[in-house]
């Protein structure tokens, strides 16, 4: 639960955020990345200062990609803060925290994996669990409760399109948008 600024009522992150459909409303939303794209395709660093904070996990996250690793920490657009941490506070406080066996990340500047469009993880607006069991184009298997808890938040958990790697997303309309970088585009 967070307080909403302006009535000072305590409130579900859900009243706050209002999901986003389309390109023109995640930028609206969450602010224009190409703005902060350079010349050769990289991300300018004020992307990071300017949007994106670091959120303490409340149980370690083992890394995806090095089982040997955990994370207590990662990193998202900071309207989505208390999003993900009222979230992951949940998942704890339910004792589903064993249900998540492995994290694939929040922030990535990267495209689509099945194409040219951005991600929405370049936002910092996505999250990824579980991605060995859950292979693009799978149904996947996530717990039906930590299911239930990210779509109680807003976020959506579906395979879309039989080469779209099945997350627990963000605003998941939003995937089927393309998210264009737009080359003439100057950094800030």
């Amino acid at each position: 639960m967070i307080q909403d600024p302006g009535s000072g009522e305590v409130v579900s992150p859900t009243v706050l955020v209002t999901p986003p459909a389309g390109l023109e409303n995640i930028v609206a939303m969450f602010g224009d990345i190409n703005r902060y794209i350079r010349p050769d395709g990289s991300l300018d660093a004020h992307w990071r200062e300017d949007f994106l904070v670091v959120v303490n996990l409340p149980f370690p996250l083992r890394l995806a990609w090095d089982h040997t690793r955990t994370v207590s920490r990662m990193t998202c657009h900071h309207k989505m803060a208390e999003i993900f941490a009222s979230v992951f506070s949940q998942i704890q406080s339910r004792d589903l925290q064993a249900k998540i066996a492995s994290f694939g990340g929040c922030f990535s500047f990267r495209r689509q994996r099945t194409g040219a469009p951005l991600s929405t993880h370049s936002w910092g607006i996505a999250v990824d669990l579980n991605p060995e069991t859950n292979p693009q184009g799978s149904s996947g298997d996530m717990d039906a409760g930590i299911v239930e808890i990210f779509r109680a938040a807003g976020f959506e958990w579906e395979a879309i399109g039989p080469a779209r790697h099945a997350i627990l997303c963000i605003f998941s309309s939003a995937l089927d948008t393309k998210l264009p970088v737009d080359p003439t585009a100057t950094s800030r």
